[in-house]
């Protein structure tokens, strides 16, 4: 599995790792956003700094931000969180940015992670 799930009170970590494909990141977002704790957390942090490559593309980014627009009556407080420290991965996380930026959602990107933890604390 390309990516791990730690679930706590406050939100989740979504850690991905390995080479990492763009319809394993949807499969992972339809699996968080059917589970029940979803509707009661305030932030997915979502790790992308133990890829080793990724097969993304523009249609795979424009479904995620879709299926995130969707769950916002679930859940309209929520942080979304990403990580990321390879310029190439940069390209699609500032794609999604501007497809979210209508969205309830609060999203942001950090290029650490002891940043990414501050911003929830």
């Amino acid at each position: 599995m390309p990516y791990t799930n730690e679930w706590n009170t406050k939100g989740l970590r979504r850690t991905f790792n390995g080479p990492i494909t763009g319809t394993e990141v949807i499969v992972s977002n339809f699996n968080i956003q059917n589970d029940e704790r979803f509707n009661k957390i305030d932030y997915v942090l979502n790790d992308f700094t133990e890829i080793e490559s990724f097969n993304i593309s523009d249609f795979h980014i424009s479904q995620i931000s879709a299926m995130d627009h969707f769950s916002e009556p679930a859940n309209n407080r929520l942080k979304i969180i990403i990580v990321t420290t390879d310029e190439n991965f940069l390209k699609f996380v500032n794609m999604y940015l501007t497809q979210m930026q209508d969205s309830s959602f609060d999203c942001v990107v950090f290029n650490d992670m002891e940043s990414a933890l501050k911003s929830i604390n």
